[in-house]
């Protein structure tokens, strides 16, 4: 898959060393990009989503470690090529799942 494919429009990078770079640049690339905008406190690594429920406007997410948390938005990425699961809270966390 061409490095382009791997990059947000917010933040190109000319920099690639291949047109298709490896894992290690591409996850290198992301995490720099986690780092610059302060997203590192936000990301869980590890975490497979298991479930993504939206119900009266909230989205109810459950991981493979057991997590289950309500959120008003959720950004989720799953890097499999990669081999790397997270989901950012993009807002503040409102409550627990259960009912």
């Amino acid at each position: 898959m061409p490095s382009l494919a791997y990059r947000y429009s917010f933040a190109p990078n000319s920099e690639w060393t291949h047109v298709c770079a490896r894992g290690p640049e591409i996850l290198d690339y992301l995490k720099g990009i986690a780092e610059q905008y302060d997203l590192e406190r936000d990301i869980r690594y590890g975490h497979e989503v298991l479930t993504a429920d939206y119900a009266d406007g909230q989205w109810c997410i459950v991981t493979s470690k057991g997590d289950e948390e309500k959120f008003d938005a959720v950004l989720a990425v799953a890097c499999t090529n990669l081999t790397c699961w997270c989901w950012r809270r993009a807002l503040t966390r409102t409550s627990s799942c259960r009912r």
